[in-house]
């Protein structure tokens, strides 16, 4: 939490998310990297910390903490128009129910750290992903790859959703549409590199 909330905070009120330290002895917390002479990023993605600047930029710094919960909100009601997609409208309203009393999304979307968004941001890139299976388009092919890319921003693990995409790619076979989703993806996870 220390890492995102003060990466945001300088991301916030200079534009860089990047920590200098003025003298050799002053602490620096084990959630950044040292590249240089008083020079450390954070060791996790910026997406999260993207989140919260923007919220602080809009609403000062407590409105940063409102972040998460409204993640959490907007995971679960992903979570009911994925089920609800996939299957019918009670399959959308247990999955929703079951994410909205899962004790681990609560804690996470209570706390400062980065699940919430990487979950949030994951269903609906999915959500946008099973909808361009069924009908195509372009809108759909951009939201399914900006949004999934956007859920590798928060947490490096989310790359992992490569993996249903690609599959869905191929069960699709409609190759047109698949530049447009690339080409959100990369978008999105470029200002990583």
């Amino acid at each position: 939490e220390n890492g995102y909330i003060l990466t945001a905070k300088r991301l916030a009120l200079t534009g860089d998310g990047t920590k200098h330290t003025d003298h050799p002895l002053e602490y620096v917390s084990e959630n950044v990297v040292q590249v240089d002479d008083g020079v450390f990023y954070a060791k996790y993605p910026l997406g999260y910390p993207w989140l919260c600047a923007l919220a602080y930029r809009l609403g000062g710094p407590t409105v940063v903490f409102w972040v998460n919960p409204i993640l959490a909100v907007l995971a679960v009601v992903g979570m009911f128009l994925l089920g609800r997609a996939m299957i019918n409208d009670w399959a959308g309203a247990l999955a929703a129910l079951l994410l909205a009393t899962n004790p681990l999304h609560a804690f996470y979307g209570l706390s400062a750290l980065s699940h919430t968004g990487a979950v949030c941001f994951a269903i609906w890139g999915m959500l946008f992903l099973w909808r361009w299976t069924q009908s195509g388009g372009w809108r759909n092919a951009a939201l399914a790859g900006a949004l999934t890319a956007y859920a590798c921003t928060i947490r490096y693990t989310e790359a992992l959703l490569f993996l249903p995409v690609v599959a869905m790619i191929f069960w699709r076979r409609n190759f047109r549409e698949v530049g447009v989703m690339a080409a959100a993806a990369a978008l999105v996870i470029a200002p990583l590199a």
